[in-house]
């Protein structure tokens, strides 16, 4: 049997043991509890359970499945349960998500939950704005975020609200972007210009100025000119949106060249290990985290362990993700009625402001408006604490919403 093959069989498996999944057999308690004899709401998954893109983000199935499984046994929602349906696999493909997509609005659920790269997300935006379901997605389509669809709601940042996180950071930390000189480096890929783009006209409307603008290709080897070419400009700080790798580059460069401003980074290079080779290279790097991630003996952690989706609790961010998001859906549920169907939900789900969840995950409040469909309000950067030899959260929470 195939990794893949391995991989979609225990999820398959998890599904059946822990939510009203379909499989043969309904969860104890399906038909019962408050409002006996309700129908449980229908709920549909596609996810990339195969191909390249599953070691990562197959990882937001376990925690959508973790936090069904959680709402179900406190008595579900409106006095009905949650009726989770098998994943379906989107196979790290757009093709294959197209496929996922139709068979997932095919099952006529009340909602249907994301779990891919954002490139699929995006190639199977018609499909889902035909359908018109509440769709509540791991990763993030701008096209479908920008302004929001009705029926479209996120758990990771669009670029609006990215260029918001940043402008807001930096404003942190120098006390005001009037006046300031702000330095911003990205690779050439769309979101990362998109996100550099709405900082520069935040900056600029502040009253500051982007003393350079740069774009780099996927892959660099020196950074040793360009850093020079910023130090001219004396930047008061920067903004770096790039790969792990770029961004190491490019911090050690900028140190070499003198600068000794704060960096702050993109998602794609804020791990463990990236915040340590930026400090060792003497940068004031910060690297920006969406959400918190599950620790041992935590709340979530336990009943990861006790519905048996630990080791995707283990494996980082999109476990976190799935489990806020499931945590949305109870919401909307919540504000749209016993009797809600899928064509009442998706405007209630705009209603669904305040998002809370055992064990909440967030750095701030989550919740949605009719304006922002991105549940998370609020991130934070880290850096490299040297004495601890562990990542350290730096300031306070970055709002995004204002």
């Amino acid at each position: 049997m195939t990794r893949n093959r391995r991989v979609l069989a225990v999820v398959t498996a998890a599904v059946c043991a822990t939510v009203l999944a379909g499989c043969g057999r309904a969860a104890p308690g399906a038909d019962s509890g408050p409002g006996g004899g309700s129908e449980p709401y229908t709920v549909s998954l596609f996810a990339d359970i195969s191909g390249p893109f599953a070691p990562f983000v197959s990882h937001g199935v376990g925690g959508f499945q973790t936090a069904i499984a959680a709402i179900n046994d406190a008595g579900g929602v409106n006095g009905r349960q949650i009726k989770l349906n098998n994943p379906i696999d989107a196979q790290s493909t757009p093709q294959g998500a197209q496929v996922a997509a139709r068979q997932a609005v095919g099952q006529a659920p009340v909602a249907i939950l994301v779990s891919t790269a954002s490139t699929e997300l995006a190639s199977v935006a018609s499909v889902l704005a035909g359908a018109g379901t509440t769709t509540l997605a791991v990763p993030n389509d701008d096209g479908q975020a920008v302004p929001p669809k009705p029926y479209y709601f996120s758990a990771t940042v669009s670029s609006p609200v990215a260029a918001k996180a940043y402008a807001n950071a930096i404003e942190q930390e120098l006390g005001t972007l009037s006046g300031k000189n702000i330095a911003i480096v990205v690779n050439n890929a769309a979101t990362s210009v998109a996100y550099a783009d709405g900082l520069k006209k935040l900056v600029e409307a502040a009253g500051g100025r982007v003393s350079n603008y740069l774009k780099n290709e996927p892959t660099i080897s020196s950074f040793t000119s360009q850093a020079g070419q910023i130090m001219q400009n004396k930047p008061d700080a920067m903004m770096i949106n790039d790969s792990t790798t770029n961004t190491a580059i490019e911090v050690a460069a900028l140190h070499d060249a003198g600068y000794t401003g704060a960096i702050f980074g993109g998602t794609a290079a804020n791990d463990d290990a990236t915040l340590k080779k930026t400090s060792d290279e003497g940068g004031d790097y910060r690297g920006p985290r969406e959400w918190k991630t599950p620790v041992e003996g935590d709340q979530v952690w336990a009943a990861a362990e006790k519905y048996g989706h630990l080791d995707s609790a283990k494996a980082g961010v999109y476990f976190s993700k799935g489990y806020m998001l499931a945590y949305a859906l109870k919401a909307g549920l919540e504000a749209c009625g016993t009797n809600c169907d899928a064509k009442a939900l998706p405007a209630a789900m705009a209603k669904a402001s305040k998002v809370t969840a055992p064990g909440d995950l967030g750095f701030g409040a989550s919740g949605f408006t009719a304006d922002n469909h991105v549940l998370l309000q609020a991130l934070q950067f880290f850096g490299w604490d040297k004495a601890s030899g562990k990542p350290a959260a730096l300031g306070q929470p970055i709002s995004m919403v204002d």
